[in-house]
């Protein structure tokens, strides 16, 4: 149990996120989000994700807990504080508190290699266990998934003991980001090979991509059969940047029937490595192997980093796809045009824009572009990406209000 000034400490940061829950604004923006994600939203949204940018944030939080798991504890409901109080971009604040079990797996049985420097958020250098495909194929396995019960329902108690009669303390939280099985095919051969492949051994890759989609669904069998799932269709985040709140999937207010099932939840997928494949490739060698796990989802989100519209005639073959990531590369009078109400349009504006060299006439010229192409879809803007912010994390909220000026303009 938390020591009584680290339980003192956490109760009072509780006591504000709950205060800040009862707000009529967070049932305004619950019902934006909703609508938006139902596809019959009036009004562009918006959301920063500091992601990286968090490690220069953290500096200025000052941490009273003590013990270690106290101030990790700590360290989360302050940054939940921080995004309403500093950012105040259109993030739902609630009165819970979710931790995740505590899994691992036993890999792919080989070893994966990242070399680090020891410069904080340093470049890595990657050595790919696997240099001859057809080889190395025989000698991957499907992983195991291990969950500690003990340990996850300790930190549950632990939480639950400090504030659990402020917050309502439970379990959720995600289990993997993507279905792209891309990055984890460059963390097995590598990325050139990942390429060359295609024209070297384009039967080896395609048995690799087949093992890898098996992979993923069986380790999604095992979500299901351990009975660890949760819903992600509330207040949370989801995909590569949105809010999960919608009324056409159950949720914690509204549950299906037990037990909680893929087919309940949000999914992911992209395959942000592969933008510079043509469309064509794309289709040969990676979305076979994505749309049977996007399928298994209630409604799904694509992309990331990489420009979707080249391959949407793909992608749009799957008939629970809901949100379309338009990145920065995007082309939004093509999206616009391809994607109408029919989708949630997540763009993604150029992060350097805010992170390197601040410049709010090119901020402005951007989002403007934006909003005179879809600005009556179903849009949100979501700032991500945002690996540091110069140490001036009050860019954030500036840029926050720069986009919702220019959608107040019309």
């Amino acid at each position: 149990m938390f020591s009584s000034k680290d339980k003192e400490v956490l109760r009072k940061l509780a006591s504000r996120i709950k205060g800040y829950s009862a707000l009529p604004v967070m049932k305004e923006r619950e019902k934006m989000w909703t609508n938006l994600n139902d596809l019959n939203s009036h009004q562009p949204l918006v959301l920063v994700s500091p992601e990286g940018a968090w490690v220069e944030i953290n500096k200025t939080l000052p941490l009273e807990c003590e013990g270690e798991e106290a101030r990790n504890i700590e360290r989360s409901l302050r940054c939940r504080l921080y995004q309403y109080e500093q950012i105040t971009d259109d993030s739902v604040m609630d009165a819970s508190f979710r931790i995740g079990w505590h899994l691992s797996h036993d890999g792919f049985g080989v070893e994966i290699k990242h070399n680090t420097p020891d410069a904080d958020r340093g470049a890595f250098k990657h050595v790919p266990p696997i240099t001859d495909i057809d080889e190395g194929l025989k000698k991957l396995k499907f992983r195991k998934i291990s969950v500690n019960r003990e340990s996850t329902l300790e930190h549950l108690e632990n939480c639950g003991d400090a504030f659990g009669d402020i917050l309502d303390v439970g379990i959720g939280g995600q289990y993997f980001w993507t279905t792209g099985l891309t990055q984890t095919a460059i963390d097995l051969i590598g990325l050139e090979n990942l390429m060359l492949y295609m024209f070297d051994n384009p039967d080896g890759l395609k048995r690799l991509m087949k093992f890898l989609s098996d992979d993923m669904s069986n380790y999604m069998d095992q979500l299901e059969h351990l009975d660890l799932l949760a819903y992600n269709n509330g207040n949370n985040g989801i995909g590569s940047g949105n809010w999960g709140l919608t009324s056409q999937l159950p949720s914690e207010s509204k549950p299906a029937e037990k037990p909680i099932r893929f087919k309940h939840l949000w999914g992911f997928c992209e395959s942000q490595e592969t933008v510079g494949v043509s469309p064509e490739m794309f289709a040969e060698f990676i979305w076979p192997y994505q749309k049977p796990l996007m399928e298994r989802f209630g409604m799904t989100y694509y992309g990331c980093c990489e420009p979707v519209e080249d391959r949407f005639e793909y992608i749009k073959t799957v008939k629970n796809l809901r949100c379309i990531s338009v990145s920065p590369w995007s082309k939004p009078e093509k999206c616009a045009e391809l994607y109408g109400r029919k989708y949630v349009l997540c763009c993604k504006p150029n992060p350097g824009l805010v992170c390197v060299n601040f410049s709010e006439d090119a901020i402005r010229k951007e989002i403007r572009h934006v909003l005179d192409c879809a600005g009556k879809l179903n849009l949100m803007f979501i700032l991500k990406d945002t690996h540091t912010i110069s140490n001036e994390p009050a860019r954030f909220k500036r840029w926050v209000d720069i986009v919702r000026s220019e959608i107040e303009k019309g």
